[in-house]
């Protein structure tokens, strides 16, 4: 596990969700809803993991959205995030596993899905990093297992991508510190989002580490994206 990166989060946990909502005007819940929808939860059963679960508010919502027989699953590697979501008061049970997204304690296709949402930029820091983890998800996964991967991304038009990178360094990396009381975890997010993949990239990447049937939605005006893979 990345110590560095566990110590970001463990400083941040408390206040984390709370002021990503600031950051992102709430945006971030609406589309975390989108990206459930997208992948019409009801029709996919067995068991699913979402992967950096955080402080749960994805497998809320897949908990909210799964048939009753279907097994929920949320990995973190950050301890006290762990700790935060299980203090919230769920729809159904989750069982809550202490892990590293790049070497996940799992069986050869365990699940038939898996989801993450505004982490994987800060797993992977090279090219070859970010191969390595969605290799791993692929390993995982189930024949006709999908992915579905919810992320910052760059604005394909210049003007936007400028603005976007500014609101990002004035907000989150000077405001985050004042807000979370952690001045070098939100200089580190900070720098993730304004260096992370676009979404062509990204599908691509995902292609090559042996996904199928890749396919991708940008959202407003391409600052997030919403991936969707199947093994």
């Amino acid at each position: 596990m990345t110590t560095h990166l566990q110590r970001v989060y463990s400083d941040i946990a408390q206040r984390y969700e709370r002021v990503n909502h600031m950051f992102t005007l709430g945006l971030d819940m609406v589309w975390r809803r989108l990206a459930v929808s997208m992948i019409r939860p009801s029709n996919v059963a067995g068991t699913w993991l979402d992967v950096c679960s955080g402080t749960g508010e994805m497998v809320e919502l897949l908990a909210q959205s799964a048939k009753p027989a279907t097994r929920l699953v949320a990995a973190d590697f950050s301890s006290d995030m762990i700790h935060v979501a299980k203090r919230k008061s769920l729809s159904r049970t989750v069982l809550f596993t202490l892990a590293d997204a790049g070497s996940l304690p799992f069986k050869d296709e365990s699940f038939d899905l898996i989801t993450i949402s505004f982490a994987t930029r800060n797993l992977t820091r090279t090219r070859d990093q970010l191969l390595h983890t969605f290799q791993e998800f692929n390993r995982v996964l189930k024949p006709g297992g999908v992915f579905l991967n919810l992320e910052t991304s760059q604005p394909p038009q210049t003007l936007i991508r400028t603005g976007f990178h500014l609101y990002v360094n004035i907000m989150v990396n000077h405001l985050g510190p004042l807000l979370a009381g952690s001045k070098s975890g939100y200089s580190f997010l900070s720098n993730t989002v304004r260096r992370f993949h676009d979404a062509k990239s990204l599908a691509h990447l995902l292609r090559v580490s042996g996904f199928q049937h890749v396919s991708y939605r940008r959202i407003m005006f391409g600052i997030a994206a919403i991936h969707l893979a199947i093994k």
